[in-house]
């Protein structure tokens, strides 16, 4: 809730005070998916207001969006969220792919050397992007052709940037199929070989807006599997985590700029029961705060760990070391972990505006599927993979329905799809919020309690709490971190500080007050 506040007001809330040096990075910018239209469980909806249903997914927070340049010679592509370098195209004809363009794990890295050698775009460093990196080009406003060959690839919007990036869809009539759009990453999926006999690398489809683990050798041609390949360079810092417990139930990534909840939700529940979830703990200031969200696609699969799988080592694919998973049993009756939502609506293709049925969630245990190769349910696609669910439950009349016995107890699937997707509809959520807000007016932190006024200040400011304090101290820090004031009082409502001997430019205040802390930002002019 937005405090009205006579003074002209810019505090944006810091937890980098709280944290070692008070340093705030963010090297992992998560960029905002694009998507533009609100969706109820099939339709697309006029964007909702707050208290109705559907409220709260992905088209109503911005944050990030796409911010690219071109290079003057139109080979290469900056993003100026990530600082990541892009060749336009996965091949250096700088033209839309090909089925040609296509080469296998191994070409792959000997096809670096060649592009750094060829000092491509004026670099020679470039590289395999990982699948942090390559999800960054996800855009979430694609249309999903699905299963169809027949649709004209003019009809559908690819989920990445074509104003910037070269991109075609399979060509049908020289044998492939329309999301033949496989692009790899340096991600191998930890259970090597997974249960397909082969190793599977994380790759984004680009036609059908998915991560999958992709088996490396077609199990039912046994030919080594190919993929465009788009390479990157620059810092190899973006998608890794700096996660910091706040032991209140809460887990900040200094990296990205996100506060997650700690916990999950603990039930599955459709879509539509999982955005009005949210918007419940928002009415009741859960862990202090009323501007908690359901992660969009690109935000939840930021905490995604691949180094771990139930499979290889009974964990999720998630740092269990500051979060906590809910388990399940699985549809083959097995100990598990949950799909979990996103805000994201995964559109498919459609004259009728009945495409929004879907919203993409990311695994982060099995990605169950039941291929045509087996008789039983596998983690087909690798724990960390991201596709799609009915936003709302079952009964499905296109879903094949498996059924298991184990220890007397019969458990029931649906399956869809080439590799038989494992289909639920209901599933966990987990929440996030952003550390700062970039409306500068309120944190969503229960700041009833403190103003903090003027700001911007020029010789003084005064912090005002609403009941008297038993004891109150305040540090005062610059923008390079260093303590510059400090204070300590007892029992106040009031306090005056003079600025009138520190330079003009930004500071943090950390207020600590009866063992509750809140950090402001202000700025001396």
């Amino acid at each position: 809730m937005k405090k009205q506040i006579s003074f002209k007001l810019f505090i944006l809330v810091s937890l980098s005070i709280l944290i070692n040096n008070l340093s705030f990075s963010q090297t992992y910018k998560i960029v905002d998916p694009g998507q533009t239209k609100c969706y109820n469980d099939s339709l697309v909806i006029t964007c909702p207001s707050t208290g109705q249903a559907f409220f709260g997914q992905d088209a109503q927070y911005v944050t990030n969006p796409n911010n690219y340049t071109l290079g003057t010679d139109s080979k290469t592509v900056y993003d100026n969220n990530t600082q990541l370098t892009w060749m336009r195209s996965p091949n250096m004809t700088n033209t839309p792919p090909v089925k040609i363009d296509r080469m296998s794990i191994h070409a792959a890295y000997n096809w670096v050397a060649t592009v750094n050698a060829a000092n491509y775009g004026g670099f020679n460093d470039w590289r395999i992007p990982n699948v942090k990196e390559l999800y960054s080009l996800y855009c979430g406003f694609g249309t999903d052709p699905g299963g169809s060959n027949t649709i004209s690839a003019s009809a559908l919007t690819p989920f990445i940037d074509t104003n910037y990036f070269k991109f075609a869809y399979g060509i049908v009539a020289n044998g492939e199929r329309l999301i033949d759009q496989q692009y790899m990453s340096t991600n191998i999926f930890i259970l090597d070989p997974s249960e397909s006999g082969h190793a599977k690398d994380f790759g984004v489809n680009f036609s059908d807006g998915r991560i999958k683990g992709y088996d490396t050798v077609d199990v039912l041609s046994n030919l080594t599997k190919t993929f465009y390949v788009q390479l990157v360079r620059g810092a190899t810092t973006y998608g890794v985590n700096n996660f910091v417990d706040n032991a209140d139930s809460t887990i900040s990534d200094i990296a990205t700029g996100l506060m997650w909840s700690k916990y999950d939700n603990g039930s599955g529940m459709n879509w539509e029961n999982a955005l009005n979830w949210v918007q419940a703990k928002n009415a009741a200031n859960y862990l202090g705060y009323n501007d908690w969200r359901m992660p969009n696609i690109k935000e939840l699969h930021s905490i995604v760990d691949y180094s771990h799988a139930p499979d290889y080592d009974s964990l999720p694919a998630i740092n269990v070391n500051f979060f906590n998973c809910s388990s399940i049993i699985n549809e083959a009756g097995k100990d598990d972990f949950p799909y979990y939502w996103s805000s994201t609506t995964h559109a498919g293709y459609t004259t009728t505006n009945n495409g929004g049925g879907d919203a993409n969630y990311i695994a982060f245990g099995r990605a169950l599927g039941w291929p045509t190769t087996k008789t039983y349910w596998v983690d087909v696609h690798g724990a960390g993979a991201q596709r799609s669910d009915p936003k709302i439950g079952p009964p499905y009349s296109y879903a094949t329905i498996h059924k298991d016995t184990v220890g007397g107890i019969v458990y029931t699937g649906n399956s869809h799809g080439p590799q038989g997707d494992a289909i639920r509809g209901s599933n966990y959520t987990r929440l996030v919020r952003n550390i700062t807000n970039n409306t500068g007016i309120n944190d969503g932190k229960n700041t009833d309690f403190i103003n903090v006024y003027p700001n911007p200040a020029k010789d003084k400011f005064t912090i005002t709490f609403n009941n008297n304090k038993h004891k109150v101290s305040i540090e005062m820090y610059n923008s390079f971190g260093c303590k510059v004031k400090e204070l300590q009082t007892n029992n106040t409502r009031s306090i005056n500080i003079n600025i009138n001997d520190l330079p003009n430019g930004i500071y943090y205040i950390r207020i600590n007050t009866d063992n509750v802390v809140f950090t402001y930002k202000l700025i001396k002019d």
